[in-house]
């Protein structure tokens, strides 16, 4: 309906493409300026873009060699390379003496070398795919960081005595008994939410301890002890 439209639109007078765009925003809907931008101009059909095959497999094997040779490093650094390793790959007859292919592995991007050693990386991978973030070179493993000693560790074995004679203490209630144990100040209201990650963690703790200590005493023949699990 754009083409027909537009066809008479583009050929009519001053007063007839008035008319025609009337009628077309009453039928379309559209805003009469978007109306206009579509009747004034003839609609061009896209153009197919035509891949451009600038590296053939000549150039494909030879990066594959220089990445072996390089010791398969990242493309970025390959790129580097690939100037200072070209005469040692030819003096060995490891890359053909074409200046032409010597020419397009100079000019080859990092993107591009990425691209084309992706089924050679796979292959040497043995179908598994590297993870984002991973390069290819050497991985060195991080020092773990030291650990800063928590406020609560001074303090854990009386909690944890605290919780095996009376095993249904909160923590409001134990906050109040290390308030009452430690130097003014240390403890306030702000540590209720410590207080109660410990507790979750350390009645976890126990409650694994006990898991396994019946795990065993099964093992062994003696029937679990089920009030140990009160913690």
């Amino acid at each position: 309906m754009i083409d027909a439209v537009g066809a008479r639109y583009r050929l009519g007078s001053k007063t007839e493409r008035s008319t025609i765009l009337d009628e077309f925003v009453a039928i379309t809907g559209y805003h009469r300026k978007h109306c206009i931008r579509l009747l004034s101009k003839p609609e061009t059909p896209p153009n197919e873009r035509r891949p451009n095959v600038r590296y053939g497999p000549a150039v494909c094997d030879a990066l594959g060699a220089l990445w072996e040779v390089s010791d398969r490093v990242c493309s970025k650094r390959l790129k580097v390379m690939i100037p200072a390793l070209l005469p040692a790959m030819l003096r060995h007859g490891r890359i053909s003496d074409d200046p032409s292919l010597h020419a397009q592995l100079v000019a080859v991007s990092p993107a591009t070398i990425d691209r084309l050693l992706a089924p050679l990386r796979l292959a040497a991978s043995k179908g598994r795919r590297r993870s984002a973030g991973q390069s290819s070179a050497v991985r060195r493993r991080r020092k773990p960081l030291p650990q800063k000693p928590r406020m609560l560790d001074a303090y854990e074995d009386q909690v944890r005595s605290w919780l095996q004679r009376q095993p249904g203490m909160t923590a409001v209630e134990i906050l109040k008994r290390l308030r009452e144990l430690s130097p003014a100040g240390t403890f306030t209201d702000k540590h209720l939410r410590t207080v109660q990650r410990a507790l979750s963690a350390w009645r976890a703790d126990a409650i694994r301890q006990w898991i396994d200590q019946c795990r065993l005493e099964i093992e062994v023949g003696v029937p679990p002890r089920i009030e140990a699990a009160a913690l």
